[in-house]
């Protein structure tokens, strides 16, 4: 039996190793150091070395996988922490998004209300005027629904339609108007044509005005008419005096 001074851990193998190596157990005595071992149990237990320092598969040693464990647990936790944070971002600008949206549906909904109210209030203040303004307000009659109201105080065929006041003098012309002399001789001066109908007047005037007396007195400037020309072409109109 040979001894070998080699203790088996400074074959750098494995004891499974070297069991495939040299085909069979090893026996080590009291000391560690490995017994039996032929010269040809050494050259397969040098090839088995030779080609492990070809092909390293060294494990690390207890400590180095702590120290590992330990930095790839604290980069996944700086990971984690990363993540929760992007995320917190991500739902504070989501928040403030909601809530400028929401601010800005409250400010349209303020001044679609605050518009409609003051179109209400205009409203009533159109169908309701004021004291003043209705009892300034002429009041209509309606007698019939297609023809407008008469005056109180003056009936439609005692009303001038130039003046609007009562016929002073009623003079008429063949289109069946009548007015009053002075206005219709005022308006015949610009226009030449019933202020009614727009018929023109190119003819003597019938007259219904009554005594000479009763013109003078009504109207303070008439001069005496005896001999006016009431033809269109010698149509005379009476001045005021000083003129």
């Amino acid at each position: 039996m040979s001894f070998s001074t080699k203790h088996p851990d400074e074959w750098h193998l494995s004891p499974a190793e070297l069991v495939a190596a040299i085909g069979h157990p090893l026996w080590v005595d009291a000391d560690g150091v490995m017994l039996s071992l032929s010269p040809s149990s050494r050259q397969r237990i040098g090839q088995a070395m030779s080609e492990k320092r070809k092909h390293p598969n060294i494990r690390p040693s207890p400590r180095q996988e702590t120290t590992a464990d330990k930095k790839k647990a604290a980069r996944a936790a700086k990971e984690r922490a990363r993540f929760a944070a992007l995320q917190a971002r991500i739902a504070e600008e989501e928040r403030c998004e909601r809530l400028a949206a929401e601010e800005r549906s409250q400010r349209a909904l303020r001044a679609r209300l605050l518009r409609e109210r003051e179109a209400e209030r205009a409203s009533e203040a159109l169908s309701t005027p004021a004291p003043a303004l209705a009892e300034s307000t002429p009041k209509t009659y309606w007698l019939t629904p297609d023809r407008p109201p008469d005056l109180p105080e003056c009936k439609p065929h005692h009303r001038c339609d130039i003046c609007l006041g009562p016929k002073s003098h009623p003079v008429s012309y063949t289109c069946g108007h009548s007015h009053c002399y002075v206005c219709i001789r005022a308006w015949l001066e610009r226009h030449g044509e019933c202020p009614l109908c727009r018929t023109m007047i190119a003819h003597e005037p019938f007259r219904h005005y009554g005594e000479e007396d009763s013109m003078k007195h009504d109207h303070p400037d008439w001069q005496d008419h005896s001999s006016v020309d009431y033809s269109w072409d010698g149509l005379v109109f009476p001045r005021r005096r000083g003129h």
